[in-house]
């Protein structure tokens, strides 16, 4: 029996690209492999999956994270399985989990990492705060199969995410209020949330933006500026990058959707 076909994404961005999805009972992905990192969590039901170095089995509760180019065929049992997809684009992380954990698949127990998967629900209502949640997810992961032991997050650094997040100060300063240097402060960014804190950052203002041309009709300039961007150019090319369109085709997308929601009530 040939793969099932896949449905629209949850989230699309430069870093990650997802999607929640069913595989039919008794069914055969046939023989494949992803262009990119790809982590799939298994929500219910188990399959054997036949990798390019060996076989192995995936259930409810796992996270089974492979690199780009590795062969695999999934087997599904009597029962149908429920999964959400998740192709890793941002090349910095890639590199990095190539890095650490080498060519080969990994099958990690969602009860053994501090961090879980958002929900789909979530992914829909937030892309880019579920695009975060994936970074730090990532993270976890790798840090669980490279045996790192992880201690209790020091306050400072809850302190530095919260500036991050919600301020606009300099990341220089950042670490001095934090006391800790600019280099600790990345690395340790890093390894807890999967990215920089400047990446953050864009992630959050881009996020911010999106949600005001989603909500309201402020000039594009007086977004830019509220969610944190140097001007209107800056907060385009944002945007542009991490989803692929301008910030008017976000503001017209959220209108017809509205448009088409309020038709359909009223018919």
């Amino acid at each position: 029996m040939a793969q099932p076909d896949c449905p629209a994404e949850e989230i699309n961005t430069c870093a990650f690209r997802a999607a929640a999805f069913t595989m039919d009972a008794c069914s055969v992905w046939t023989g494949h492999a992803h262009r990119h990192w790809h982590l799939l969590h298994v929500e219910a039901g188990e399959f054997e999956e036949a990798g390019s170095r060996h076989g192995f089995h995936v259930r409810a509760g796992q996270y089974r994270l492979s690199p780009g180019g590795l062969g695999h065929e999934i087997e599904v049992g009597c029962r149908p399985v429920a999964c959400r997809n998740v192709h890793i684009q941002d090349q910095r992380l890639s590199a990095r989990l190539s890095h650490t954990l080498g060519h080969g698949h990994h099958v990690v127990d969602a009860a053994d990492l501090a961090i879980l998967a958002p929900t789909a629900a979530a992914a829909r209502a937030a892309p880019l705060e579920n695009e975060l949640s994936l970074f730090a997810l990532v993270a976890e992961l790798a840090s669980h199969l490279e045996g790192r032991r992880r201690e209790p997050r020091p306050a400072w650094l809850e302190q530095a995410h919260a500036l991050v997040r919600e301020t606009d100060a300099r990341i220089d300063e950042i670490a001095r209020q934090c006391r800790v240097s600019r280099e600790h402060l990345a690395r340790t960014f890093v390894s807890v949330y999967g990215c920089s804190p400047v990446a953050m950052r864009l992630t959050t203002a881009v996020q911010r933006a999106v949600t005001r041309l989603q909500l309201g009709d402020e000039p594009l300039a007086e977004v830019a500026l509220v969610a944190g961007f140097y001007d209107q150019g800056h907060m385009s090319n944002a945007v542009r990058r991490k989803l692929g369109v301008t910030p008017s085709h976000v503001r017209r997308s959220a209108r017809s959707h509205s448009s088409n929601l309020g038709s359909a009530i009223s018919g």
